[in-house]
């Protein structure tokens, strides 16, 4: 099967292009950062290492980089700035200007995705194949989960949160894939 995008305007009869968003100036004081998006973490989405990646990006990152916590409800611990109540365009504002953007599958991915901005990608209960960011795919990590039987479950399931079988290692280890603000580890 397509991308889901793909196969919905194959349906509809139209042609799938880069779509337009709007963003919102938010006043910061870093010049650069990395972000880290929160949101829609139901179920098998919630990922629980952003901590543990977080303190390991600090400890091998080369220069000051902020990571900004934005658009989600759930704090990630030891990030530089918690953005909880800004407006989807703010947040864009965000992920446009950031050196590199991780989330889960959500609607963040894709919007990093339009601006070009590297991207991690934390997938649980569907493939990239079918809803990976389209808009910049050589600078988007899509990191799968160990499936239970070998497949995703299609649908959020609060029982099984595959998504934390990805560790924060193969986070730091996409980072230094898509950016060079990392020492080497070796």
């Amino acid at each position: 099967m397509a991308h889901i995008l793909k196969e919905f305007a194959k349906h509809c009869g139209v042609k799938t292009g880069k779509p337009v968003i709007k963003d919102f100036f938010v006043p910061i004081l870093d010049q650069e950062y990395i972000t880290i998006d929160t949101s829609n973490c139901i179920g098998d989405s919630e990922y629980f290492y952003f901590k543990e990646y977080v303190d390991a990006f600090k400890a091998l990152r080369k220069k000051d980089i902020k990571v900004y916590n934005i658009c989600g409800d759930k704090k990630v611990e030891n990030a530089d700035n918690y953005y909880d109540e800004l407006s989807s365009n703010q947040c864009n504002f965000l992920i446009k200007n950031s050196k590199l953007h991780i989330c889960v599958d959500n609607a963040t991915g894709h919007i990093a995705s339009i601006y070009k901005a590297p991207t991690i990608v934390l997938f649980s209960h569907s493939q990239p194949r079918l809803s990976m960011p389209l808009w910049n795919t050589k600078g988007t990590e899509c990191l799968e989960p160990e499936y239970k039987n070998g497949k995703p479950a299609y649908f959020p399931n609060k029982d099984n949160s595959v998504v934390n079988t990805i560790y924060p290692d193969r986070i730091i280890e996409a980072t230094y894939k898509l950016t060079d603000f990392l020492k080497p580890s070796r």
